[in-house]
C-alpha cells in the first residue's frame, strides 16, 4: 500500500496538485499510523501542514492540523507523554478557526 501512495504522492507533487499532495500525505500518515510508526505518521503530518501554510490553502491547512493533531493524541496514549496531548489539543484549536475563517462546518 505504502508503495502505491508514494506514486501517488510524487505524481501529486509533479503536477503541483495542492489538494491531492495533501490527500497523499494524509493517507499515508493513515497507513502509518495502521503499522505502528506514530513518528513516520508525524513527519508527513508535518510535511502536509508545510505544504498548506506554504500554499496558503485554509482547507489544506485544517485538514493538516486535524490529523497532526489525532497523531499526536495517539502518540501521546502510547508514550504517556502530556506534551502531545497539549500539541493535540492546539492542532484541534487551529483546525477549528480555519474552518470558521472559511466559514463551513468541521469536518466529522
Amino acid at each position: 500500500m505504502l508503495h502505491l501512495l508514494a506514486r501517488v504522492l510524487t505524481l501529486a507533487e509533479e503536477i503541483g496538485v495542492i489538494r491531492e499532495t495533501g490527500r497523499a500525505l494524509a493517507a499515508s500518515a493513515m497507513v502509518q499510523i495502521e503499522r505502528g510508526d506514530l513518528e513516520a505518521a508525524q513527519r508527513l503530518d508535518e510535511r502536509a501542514l508545510a505544504l498548506g501554510e506554504r500554499s496558503g490553502n485554509l482547507k489544506e491547512q485544517a485538514r493538516a492540523h486535524c490529523n497532526a493533531g489525532c497523531t499526536l493524541l495517539l502518540r501521546g496514549d502510547a508514550e504517556g507523554d502530556h506534551e502531545h496531548y497539549r500539541a493535540a489539543l492546539e492542532h484541534q484549536r487551529q483546525c477549528r478557526a480555519i474552518y470558521q475563517r472559511l466559514g463551513a462546518a468541521e469536518p466529522e
